[in-house]
């Protein structure tokens, strides 16, 4: 059996993204898109005015790659309150998924 949380892929492969306006907003969910949430590690920061998400989200990137791969990446998405500024960072390497997110245009079409 493989261990899944064996790094795979050097730093540079972390994903980290800002968003400050709506087209950012629109990069930054295309690779949130069939992410998963725990409602527990949905967290508010009542003095920072500001909310972070941990997710697993899935690895596009890595599925659209010349050598595709069907896998997540644990990563944390941190909104600020006062103005549209969020940020999105991978926290650690990709792992293997236990399936491939199903779109119906997906044969043709990625959101990233």
């Amino acid at each position: 059996m493989t261990d899944t949380l064996t790094p795979d892929a050097a730093p540079i492969d972390l994903l980290k993204l800002v968003a400050f306006d709506g087209e950012d907003l629109e990069i930054v969910s295309a690779h949130l898109q069939d992410a998963v949430v725990v409602v527990s590690d949905i967290i508010w920061l009542p003095l920072e005015k500001r909310l972070v998400i941990a997710l697993n989200r899935f690895d596009w990137i890595g599925a659209l790659a010349a050598k595709p791969a069907c896998r997540r990446r644990r990563a944390a998405l941190r909104l600020e309150v006062e103005c549209i500024e969020a940020e999105l960072a991978d926290l650690g390497p990709a792992w293997a998924a236990v399936r491939c997110p199903g779109h119906p245009e997906a044969a043709t079409t990625s959101p990233v």
